[in-house]
């Protein structure tokens, strides 16, 4: 799912609360945190683990999930991956493809 079809789906105002729940969660700055002094990139579980551990996210489905979860390995790859170079962009791909496919519906 695109942003332009979360918005359409969801509406700007959630997406902008979702920017804002990534942005501020303690929760994620840990991982994002603990990533740096560790020296090694969270893996997709790593990200859903935290995710599920929000408060804001416990009930949410799995669009809104995946959704999160891209944009919390997109501020991991702005904050960390930047600047310590762990993951190439092979590898944030295969991430988020987990990412997307660990929430897919089952079959």
């Amino acid at each position: 799912m695109t942003i332009d079809e979360y918005i359409h789906n969801y509406g700007e105002a959630k997406f902008h609360k979702l920017i804002e729940r990534i942005s501020t969660s303690n929760k994620i700055s840990g991982l994002i945190s603990l990533s740096r002094y560790k020296n090694i990139p969270p893996g997709y579980k790593d990200i859903l683990y935290t995710l599920s551990e929000s408060r804001f996210f416990m009930f949410s489905n799995n669009y809104v999930l995946c959704r999160a979860a891209l944009l919390t390995l997109q501020r991991w790859n702005e904050e960390v991956n930047s600047s310590y170079h762990l993951l190439n962009e092979k590898g944030l791909k295969e991430r988020a493809i987990l990412i997307i496919n660990a929430l897919q519906p089952k079959r």
